[in-house]
C-alpha cells in the first residue's frame, strides 16, 4: 500500500502544482528573442556550456507575513566552456523556485525548468537566482539542452537550422530522459507531516502501530522517486505524447554560431555571475515587508 500510496501523493502533487503553478510552457517577455542567438546573449550576463554535477534541495522557513515555506532547488553545474561574460570558474550553482517540499509534494512551478545530475545545457544566465526563482533569462527560454551531441529547446523540441543566429525549433517532446524527474524519497516521519499520507495510513481499518508502518516504509518505499512531467493522462495513465525521433543540430554548429552571435551582439551586461549558495539562509516570498514610503516632511 505504501509505495502506491507514496507515487499516488506525489505525482498527484505535480500534476495541480503544489503551492504554485504546473510546469507547462508559457508565453515569452519576448517570443522575438526566442529564436534569435543575438537577442538572448544581449539579454544575459554569462553564456555556458554546462553539466549538471549535483543537484540540492531546500526548503526555505515559513515567512513572517504568513508566508508558506517553498521549496527551492540549487544546481551545481560544471563549465565546460565560456561563450559570452566573464568565466565564472570550473563550476557554477543557480538557485531556482520549485523541488520537493520533503513531505511527498512538488512544487513545479510555472515556466521553471528542472534538473537532473549528468544534464548537459548551453544556458543563457541573467543572475545566479539569488533574488528570483530563476537564473535565466525568461527562465525556460534561457535553456537549450544537449544531447548525444544535439541541441534541443528546453521543452525537448529539436533545433532544427540555424541561418545568421536565427533559430528553427521542431516539434516534438525530445528525448525521454529531458523529462524524468527523480528525487529522494522522504522518511516516513517527514510523510507524517502529509495530512493525506497520515490520513491514508492511520485509516481504513489499520491497525499496524506506528512502529510498525515505519518498518515497513523503509522495507517498502523505494529509494528515490521518479515521476515524469509528461503524465497529464492521469496518474495512473500512459504517457501523454510520444517522443520526437528528430534530433537536433550538432553542438559544434549551434555552439560555432552562437560565438558568432555573441560577437556581434556584445554588449555592457555581460558580467561575472557569482555561485548561489545552498547553506544561505532562504528568505521565502513575501517574508521581508515593504520598506514604508520616506516621510516628505
Amino acid at each position: 500500500m505504501i509505495p502506491k500510496l507514496l507515487k499516488r501523493l506525489v505525482l498527484s502533487a505535480l500534476l495541480t502544482g503544489v503551492a504554485g503553478g504546473a510546469a507547462l510552457a508559457h508565453t515569452p517577455s519576448d517570443p522575438a528573442a526566442v529564436k534569435d542567438l543575438g537577442k538572448l546573449t544581449s539579454l544575459s550576463n554569462l553564456v555556458v556550456q554546462t553539466k549538471v554535477t549535483k543537484v540540492t534541495y531546500k526548503v526555505s522557513s515559513a515567512g513572517a507575513n504568513g508566508a508558506k515555506p517553498m521549496p527551492y532547488t540549487f544546481v551545481t553545474f560544471s563549465v565546460a566552456g565560456v561563450i559570452a561574460g566573464a568565466s565564472p570558474g570550473a563550476s557554477l550553482t543557480l538557485k531556482f523556485l520549485g523541488g520537493p517540499d520533503g513531505q511527498g509534494g512538488f512544487l513545479s512551478a510555472e515556466g521553471v525548468p528542472t534538473f537532473q545530475v549528468g544534464d548537459q545545457d548551453i544556458l543563457f544566465v541573467v543572475s545566479n537566482g539569488a533574488a528570483s526563482g530563476c537564473a535565466l533569462v525568461m527562465c525556460e527560454f534561457g535553456r537549450f539542452r544537449v544531447y548525444n551531441n544535439a541541441v534541443y529547446g528546453t521543452h525537448g523540441e529539436p533545433v532544427l537550422s540555424l541561418t545568421a543566429g536565427k533559430l528553427t525549433l521542431g516539434a516534438g517532446y525530445g528525448p525521454d530522459q529531458f523529462h524524468s524527474i527523480s528525487y529522494p524519497t522522504p522518511s516516513f516521519d517527514e510523510m507524517m507531516k502529509n495530512p493525506a499520507f497520515a490520513a491514508a495510513v492511520s485509516g481504513g481499518g489499520n491497525n499496524k502501530s506506528l512502529s510498525a508502518m515505519r518498518s515497513q516504509y523503509a522495507a517498502q518505499a523505494p529509494k528515490s522517486i521518479v515521476i515524469d512531467e509528461r503524465d497529464s493522462a492521469g496518474i495512473d495513465g500512459p504517457i501523454n505524447g510520444a517522443a520526437q525521433a528528430v534530433a537536433g543540430v550538432s553542438v559544434q554548429q549551434f555552439v560555432s554560431s552562437l560565438g558568432a552571435a555573441a560577437a556581434a551582439n556584445a554588449t555592457a551586461s555581460l558580467g561575472t555571475v557569482q555561485s548561489a549558495s545552498p547553506s544561505a539562509s532562504l528568505v521565502v516570498p513575501g517574508d521581508v515587508p515593504a520598506a514604508p514610503p520616506a516621510s516628505s516632511n
